[in-house]
């Protein structure tokens, strides 16, 4: 599944989908805790992205930025971004 963010990030995913701890990263983004969001964040970036996808993001956020580091807030809304994707894919693939 190739995703796209609003700001233009591109990546295909599809090969990540099928790990199981990706269901752990899930659920501990829907945690109260704020330490655990950002550990969910980092996870759901590693399992969907993986290394070169998440360099290839780090790369795009600070293009857009124009900074030369990554801002979290930034990276958590295209991480939601992404994540909102597969939400909606999967429902087209339900109906």
């Amino acid at each position: 599944m190739e995703v796209k963010t609003k700001s233009g990030f591109e990546w295909d995913i599809t090969a990540r989908l099928d790990d199981a701890r990706l269901v752990d990263a899930i659920a501990l983004a829907e945690s109260e805790e704020e330490s655990d969001k950002l550990i969910a964040y980092r996870e759901l970036k590693k399992f969907l992205l993986g290394k070169d996808g998440t360099e290839a993001l780090y790369e795009h956020i600070k293009g857009v930025t124009g900074e030369d580091y990554v801002p979290i807030q930034t990276l958590r809304e295209e991480i939601t971004e992404i994540f909102v994707a597969l939400g909606d894919a999967d429902k087209e693939i339900k109906n």
